[in-house]
């Protein structure tokens, strides 16, 4: 998932407006969006995931 909604600081995510919908309506979600002055948005993210090794002695 490299897109979606982003909501309560991170707390949650959804890929979706139909899984952000199974959870909240677009009234409930407009109203933590807060006209973006709120923790809840649509976003894209890039994530790189590293490899590390674990060194043992």
């Amino acid at each position: 998932m490299d897109e979606g909604y982003y909501i309560d600081n991170g707390l949650e995510y959804y890929c979706s407006d139909e899984c952000l919908h199974k959870h909240y309506t677009e009234e409930e979600y407009e109203e933590m969006y807060d006209d973006s002055n709120g923790y809840s948005y649509w976003t894209e993210w890039n994530v790189q995931i590293q490899s590390y090794r674990k060194y043992t002695r």
